[in-house]
């Protein structure tokens, strides 16, 4: 037993003894062929790693300046950006102040037309209340001027006499026959009764009667003095005589006409004109 494994070992150190001495041996071979290869091929090896560094800093140089050249373009395109934003932005904000200019402008001509336009409709209106009130002035004057007219044309006809002479009959009792001889009276304030009868269509001695029955029933007011003139008279011109009278106590017959004179007056009226019949 024990000389087997004494035989096993034996026989690996030979195989190592083998071994060592054959990569010993391929060591040397090596060597000898890099020392052929002599100082040519060191100075080849030398000058590839001098290359190679050389090439590798030139890269390097190379790229520093493409580095450097590219923050300069990136440095210049920054400036030139922010140059074009800054007028960029002072171009728009100085649209954008137009564009306010404008819109104040428009809402200052609207407010403007907006405020003319009420002031062309207060005057409008204005305008058509003057235009209307004068209408109704024209159509008032106009009524009274028509009814006038009416009044007078019945009036002139109701006792008209033809050029011949002819007397026309009137009924002298009805109301308006005496409200006629009254307006007539009124008007001229003293007329003789002759040429009253005459105007009427009446003889002297009618119209002097009717003129008494008038003065009788309270229908004319007035007095007939002695040479057959009536002289009318007002019921405010009577209460003034008499309100004279009053204040004065006793009077005689010379102060009341003097009185008279001054509190009644005698001068043609104005309510129509003269009818001439």
């Amino acid at each position: 037993m024990d000389v087997v494994v004494l035989s096993c070992i034996a026989l690996l150190l030979v195989v190592l003894i083998i071994l060592i001495t054959f990569y010993s041996k391929g060591s040397a071979r090596k060597n000898e062929a890099h020392d052929a290869a002599g100082p040519e091929a060191s100075g080849q090896r030398a000058f590839a790693h001098v290359t190679a560094r050389g090439v590798r800093q030139r890269r390097h140089q190379v790229a520093n300046v493409e580095d450097h050249y590219k923050d300069e373009i990136a440095n210049d395109e920054s400036a030139s950006l922010k140059k074009l934003g800054a007028k960029k932005r002072a171009k728009l904000e100085a649209k954008a102040e137009r564009k306010t200019q404008r819109e104040i402008e428009e809402q200052e001509r609207k407010l403007k037309k907006e405020q003319q336009l009420l002031i062309d409709q207060q005057r409008d209106k204005e305008l058509e209340h003057e235009a209307e009130i004068k209408r109704l002035e024209m159509l008032r004057q106009q009524k009274i001027e028509q009814e006038e007219e009416v009044k007078y044309q019945n009036l002139k006809k109701a006792f008209s006499v033809e050029n011949e002479g002819y007397e026309e009959k009137v009924d002298i009792d009805s109301e308006s026959f005496q409200n006629q001889i009254v307006e007539y009276l009124k008007y001229h304030k003293v007329v003789i009764l002759e040429e009253l009868g005459q105007r009427f269509g009446l003889e002297t001695m009618s119209v002097i009667k009717k003129v008494q029955d008038m003065q009788a029933n309270g229908t004319l007011s007035g007095v007939i003095d002695d040479r057959g003139k009536f002289i009318y008279v007002s019921e405010k011109e009577l209460e003034s005589v008499a309100a004279f009278v009053k204040q004065r106590g006793r009077i005689s017959i010379f102060e009341l006409a003097e009185c008279s004179n001054e509190l009644i007056s005698l001068g043609p009226g104005a309510a129509h004109e003269p009818i001439e019949v």
